[in-house]
């Protein structure tokens, strides 16, 4: 893979943190004047050499660059350089007075933008990755030992265990496992958790076969547009119909729209969500978050008085995925169209009406 595509590909990682500012603040920051200074730099101390004969090196004024064969090929403009493949550095400087970091090639070329806080080495059994530390919000990248993002994804944390790699951000953690001999991490199990309409709910998934196809993105996704269509259910928000496109909107229905006895309708809790994989059509992969929710429902008995009932109705919201494996809300509905209405309770002034002629019949 040439150096323009591993940049390209770093660049897209960046844009995750909203950085893009900072990358312009680099290329902004180095003159012309001292992309290449020949042989006109004085090599003051050599700091390391490796097998192709590559030097790191320090000028007298103690800034750092590369040497090969007793020639500079990478002006000494950073604060620091270390190796970390057999042609990428992981270098340093400053920037707006702050120590930044990134990759360059041994030419001095970028790789990686010098907009992270740290980059720093990370193993998973044989699997050597690094972790960039976004020096805006603390977000972090993984990038693989050729510098290419291992995630389309930023992580708040990580940690090891044995051969496993466990993540997370603000929706939940996700555990990654080693194959070994594969020389790549397997999607183990998920962990997430959100609220909609102030009751929580979390999701765990462990099946092999599902992960398989899932990434973290994608379920997120897929969690948040569930939680968009709850609210709508309940409480008919047109900012998220508004969104969908006109041809689809009759594809997601309010709550009991049609009950006109309903005074209210109130979400007590969300007891199961899971996500299942559908057939496919035309090779599109589907899938369904699938929801059970417990509801409390004040509405107007057959005899005009106002009752409450508390059940569960379990919801069905579908998603298609696009070509970049983008999942989309087509459709969402309740399985039950009307709730089960328990029987009317007995009035008690005419059961006291019935006991007096019941008891007025008897003999003793």
């Amino acid at each position: 893979m040439n150096k323009r595509t591993r940049l390209i590909a770093s660049l897209l990682a960046a844009v995750f943190l909203i950085l893009a500012a900072a990358v312009m603040r680099f290329y902004v920051s180095v003159p012309e004047n001292k992309k290449n200074t020949g042989n006109q730099t004085v090599i003051e101390k050599i700091i390391a050499t490796d097998s192709r004969g590559r030097s790191i090196f320090s000028d007298g004024s103690g800034n750092v660059g590369i040497a090969e064969a007793g020639r500079i090929v990478a002006a000494p403009e950073w604060t620091s350089i270390t190796q970390a493949a057999d042609d990428i550095y992981i270098a340093s400087k400053k920037i707006g007075g702050k120590l930044l970091f990134g990759c360059i090639d041994s030419e001095g070329d970028l790789i990686v933008p010098i907009i992270y806080k740290s980059i720093l080495p990370l193993s998973v059994g044989e699997l050597d990755l690094y972790c960039a530390e976004s020096d805006d919000g603390g977000e972090l990248i993984l990038y693989d030992s050729g510098f290419m993002p291992y995630f389309r994804h930023t992580w708040r944390s990580y940690r090891v265990s044995g051969k496993e790699l466990i993540l997370n951000d603000d929706m939940g953690e996700y555990t990654y496992a080693y194959v070994q001999g594969g020389g790549e991490l397997m999607f183990k199990n998920a962990s997430a958790s959100g609220t909609v309409m102030g009751c929580g709910y979390n999701l765990d998934i462990y099946s092999r076969v599902l992960l398989s196809k899932l990434t973290v993105p994608m379920i997120e996704e897929m969690l948040s547009g569930a939680e968009n269509y709850i609210e709508y259910a309940y409480g008919g928000d047109n900012g998220f119909i508004a969104e969908i496109s006109e041809r689809n909107r009759n594809d997601f229905s309010p709550l009991f729209e049609n009950e006109s006895a309903i005074v209210s309708k109130r979400l007590l809790g969300i007891s199961d969500i899971h996500i299942y994989e559908l057939r496919s059509e035309g090779g599109i992969p589907a899938y369904e978050v699938s929801i059970m929710a417990e509801m409390e429902i004040v509405y107007m008995d057959e005899t005009g008085k106002r009752r409450s009932m508390q059940d569960k109705y379990k919801a069905a919201v579908h998603f298609r995925c696009s070509q970049e494996n983008y999942p989309e809300l087509v459709s969402g509905e309740f399985e039950l169209d009307a709730p089960i209405y328990p029987a009317p309770e007995p009035d008690s002034e005419s059961f006291a009406g019935y006991a007096d002629d019941y008891g007025a019949g008897m003999e003793f």
